[in-house]
């Protein structure tokens, strides 16, 4: 297995809560890929054939009008996953991504990706667990900004 990609998917929040031996099945499904600061990643309309999290960089997604102006849609660093639910609904990515820093990702192959989800449990609750911490990170994160007191929830609670 290459060591670099343990070491990223061991690293990147969306995968290091998956259990280590479906890890191991999982790195052989996975490339990194660099791309140099104002690198394309992909565009909008292009088919969601990879699934893309980001292990180094930052990536701005955004539409361009028709008048040739770029509309920022948000800028995406270390951990996000890139047009994640055009990958899981096979639609085409709805807007297109670019390194604004010089920027690695950890890609799979979507077909590989949900074969390897549709035989391994662990696997999924494991990518379950880590998109749950990142969106408690998020939310955390959005309430430290805007100044807001997240209110914990006390067991039973739904």
């Amino acid at each position: 297995m290459d060591g670099r990609i343990e070491q990223l998917l061991q690293s990147s929040p969306l995968f290091k809560r998956i259990p280590p031996d479906d890890r191991a099945r999982l790195a052989p499904l996975a490339r990194i890929l660099e791309y140099k600061k104002g690198e394309h990643i992909f565009s909008e309309g292009s088919p969601s054939d990879r699934l893309y999290v980001i292990a180094g960089g930052r990536v701005k997604v955004f539409k361009s009008t028709p008048a040739g102006k770029d509309v920022i849609l948000e800028i995406f660093g270390v951990g996000d996953p890139l047009g994640a639910v055009a990958v899981y609904e096979g639609w085409p990515f709805p807007a297109s991504a670019v390194a604004i820093e010089d920027t690695t990702c950890i890609t799979i192959e979507r077909s590989a990706f949900f074969g390897l989800l549709e035989s391994s449990p662990s696997l999924v609750r494991g990518l379950l667990i880590g998109l749950t911490y990142r969106l408690v990170e998020l939310t955390n994160r959005l309430a430290e900004l805007t100044g807001s007191r997240v209110e914990p929830r006390s067991p039973g609670c739904s």
